[in-house]
C-alpha cells in the first residue's frame, strides 16, 4: 500500500502497522542494490530506481531517496562490484554488459527527506467507500 505526502511523493505503508517506513520499503519496492564503477563497492555509486515520485532505499543506507520526474535512466557498461542486502549487505564483484541506471546522487535529495505523519490503524484493508 501506499500514500500520497502533500509533495506528491508516494510512500509505501506498512499493511500491518499502518505505519510509514519499517518493513514496508521490504515488501512493497524491495532495497535496491546499489552499483559501483570500482571493485570492493567503490566509485561512482548507481541505482535502478522505481519510477518517479517513490521514495526508495537503498543497500547500506537508512536514507529515503527519490527519482525526479524527468531523471531518465542511462546504460552504464563500467560496472564492477554491487551492494545488496537488507540488514547486512555484502559487497560482490561482478562486471555487467549494461544496466540501465541512475546515479545515486541524483536520487538523493536535500535537504533530506523525513516520512509523513500518518494515523491509520492497522491492519490495513480494502473498502469500497
Amino acid at each position: 500500500m501506499f500514500y500520497f505526502d502533500p509533495e506528491n511523493l508516494l510512500w509505501p505503508v506498512d499493511r500491518e502497522s499502518g505505519q510509514i517506513g519499517g518493513g514496508a520499503f521490504s515488501t512493497t519496492l524491495g532495497i535496491g542494490a546499489v552499483y559501483f564503477e570500482g571493485t570492493d563497492c567503490t566509485g561512482t555509486a548507481y541505482v535502478s530506481p522505481p519510477l518517479p515520485r517513490f521514495v526508495f532505499l537503498v543497500a547500506g543506507d537508512s536514507t529515503y531517496h527519490v527519482r525526479p520526474d524527468t531523471l531518465q535512466t542511462q546504460p552504464v557498461t563500467t560496472i564492477q562490484s554491487f551492494l545488496s542486502g537488507i540488514t547486512n549487505p555484502t559487497c560482490t564483484t561482478r562486471t555487467f554488459p549494461s544496466l540501465s541506471l541512475v546515479p545515486v546522487a541524483a536520487v538523493s535529495p536535500i535537504p533530506a527527506l523525513t516520512p509523513p505523519t500518518v494515523n491509520f490503524t492497522g491492519p490495513l484493508h480494502l473498502s469500497p467507500n
